[in-house]
């Protein structure tokens, strides 16, 4: 099958996998509650019989290559940022660590490439009620993803005695919590894709190990848009979707307390993380 039809099947086959949840529930009655009307515009997987599924869509993804979206022909992988640019800022724009290609958005999914610079990496963020599937498409990455603690393994995490009043009002509002950091993986063009669920590692970095590095990906529902995106309007405050920043607590009370547990703490976004966006060069998309 040709490139460009591989590619308008993979965007068709992930808009029906992440169809939208009917309404047919929430509108039967005119007093639904606001809540009511906030889930039901928020996609799902759709896994009933005779319906694309999941699986379908992995084997999409893992099939496309960095020639199918035209990566070949990347002036950031052609040219390559230095470290030295970087550092010194003279590239402007083009001297970002992170370089972003948008092949197709709506408001169910987003379907993008990353490039991640030599000797960079995408910090450690989350993705609010999201699913992602993510295939490298070009050199190696390092994926690091954390899952956060609920239920039973949430009760046995013990607080420390000893905590500073300042740790324990953070943990109090959330900006301080418990997680289970998954196994780190290496990734390459020949590994299958990797899945993240709202609630499987869901918190995850990725670094470019000896050289750039590229990746698809594919996000439902995409983030929350600020730049008057027609779906954006439509979001209130509670179903936003905003990508937040985390650092790992590595010292005192409860970075000592248990290994098997990683503390993650809210952080503002790191001043040397920005993204130059560059133009998608592959077969056309038509919709």
């Amino acid at each position: 099958m040709p490139a460009h039809h591989r590619i308008q099947k993979l965007i068709q086959t992930a808009q029906a996998v992440f169809a939208k949840s009917s309404s047919s529930t929430s509108s039967s009655s005119s007093s639904s509650s606001s809540s009511s009307s906030t889930q039901a515009r928020r996609p799902r997987l759709v896994n009933a019989d005779g319906q694309p599924g999941l699986k379908n869509l992995i084997e999409l993804v893992d099939g496309m290559t960095a020639q199918d979206l035209g990566l070949d022909r990347s002036p950031s992988l052609q040219s390559p940022v230095s470290m030295s640019a970087i550092r010194a800022g003279s590239m402007g724009a083009s001297g970002a660590p992170i370089t972003y290609i948008d092949i197709f958005e709506d408001p169910t999914v987003s379907i993008g490439i990353f490039i991640i610079h030599t000797g960079q990496c995408i910090p450690l963020h989350n993705h609010p009620e999201m699913t992602g599937i993510l295939k490298c498409l070009h050199g190696q990455i390092d994926l690091i993803s954390y899952t956060n603690l609920s239920g039973e393994d949430l009760n046995r995490v013990k607080v420390p005695s000893d905590l500073d009043p300042e740790c324990r009002l953070w943990l109090r509002q959330g900006l301080v919590f418990p997680t289970r950091r998954e196994i780190a993986r290496g990734i390459s063009p020949q590994s299958p894709p990797c899945c993240l669920s709202p609630v499987e590692g869901n918190y995850h970095e990725l670094h470019s190990v000896g050289g750039p590095a590229a990746f698809l990906d594919i996000l439902s529902p995409p983030y929350s848009q600020s730049n008057g995106s027609p779906h954006s309007e439509e979001e209130d405050e509670e179903s936003r979707r905003d990508c937040d920043f985390f650092d790992v607590l590595m010292r005192g009370p409860l970075a000592a307390q248990d290994p098997s547990i990683s503390w993650l703490q809210f952080m503002d976004p790191p001043p040397d993380y920005f993204c130059y966006r560059e133009d998608y060069l592959g077969p056309p998309v038509n919709f």
